[in-house]
């Protein structure tokens, strides 16, 4: 379990270039197979919190994740407000896609605090 708390660790960090969180904030790029990875990976360690308890590095990781979440939901709606500068430069790519996406980070959410 620590490989992959060290995993999602570095994607709240968003400094190494390879992670999700990092291309969507510096690059402005959503990456699909990167986001289903990191989806799975919060499944998978909100599982292992269930089954196993909380490690010292829950709190961490569970704050981080859902600021990271709440910092998508918010780029899709600052990317269709007029006056503001974010943009995701593949969005009319994942536009369809964005309702399951949000629905699968509440769910997500719910299940790593709950």
């Amino acid at each position: 379990m620590e490989e992959l708390e060290k995993l999602l660790i570095e994607e709240i960090e968003a400094k190494i270039e390879t992670t999700f969180s990092y291309q969507f904030h510096e690059k402005n790029f959503f990456d699909r197979e990167k986001f289903q990875l990191l989806i799975a990976n919060v499944n998978k360690i909100a599982n292992y919190y269930i089954s196993n308890g909380r490690t010292e590095n829950y709190k961490k990781i569970a704050a981080g994740i859902i600021d990271r979440f709440e910092y998508i939901l918010c780029c899709f709606y600052w990317h269709l407000a007029p006056n503001d500068l974010c943009s995701i430069i593949n969005y009319n790519d994942i536009k369809d896609e964005i309702s399951d996406y949000c629905y699968k980070m509440r769910e997500l959410t719910d299940k790593l605090i709950l």
